[in-house]
C-alpha cells in the first residue's frame, strides 16, 4: 500500500520501480517490481522470484553498489 501511494505521489507506475530485498517481508513488493534484484546472502524464498537479479555480493558488502553498475 505504501509503495502504490509513493508511485501515485511520484506519477509512475511499480513497472518502473526498482527494488532490492533480502527477506521474506521484501518478497510481495519484489514480485510487483519492473527490476527486482537481492544480495547474495538474501533468504532462498527471495533468491527463488522470477526474474530476479541476485548479485555476488553481499548485502552491507557492495550489493547496491554492483547493482547500479549493472544497470548503467
Amino acid at each position: 500500500a505504501v509503495a502504490q501511494e509513493v508511485c501515485q505521489q511520484l506519477d509512475i507506475t511499480l513497472d518502473e520501480v526498482v527494488y532490492i530485498g533480502d527477506d521474506v517481508n521484501c518478497i510481495d513488493l519484489l514480485k510487483r517490481v519492473g527490476v527486482k534484484a537481492c544480495p547474495a546472502d538474501a533468504c532462498e524464498e527471495v533468491k527463488a522470484i522470477d526474474n530476479i537479479h541476485i548479485m555476488t555480493k553481499n548485502g552491507g558488502d557492495g550489493c547496491v553498489r554492483e547493482f547500479i553498475k549493472n544497470l548503467l
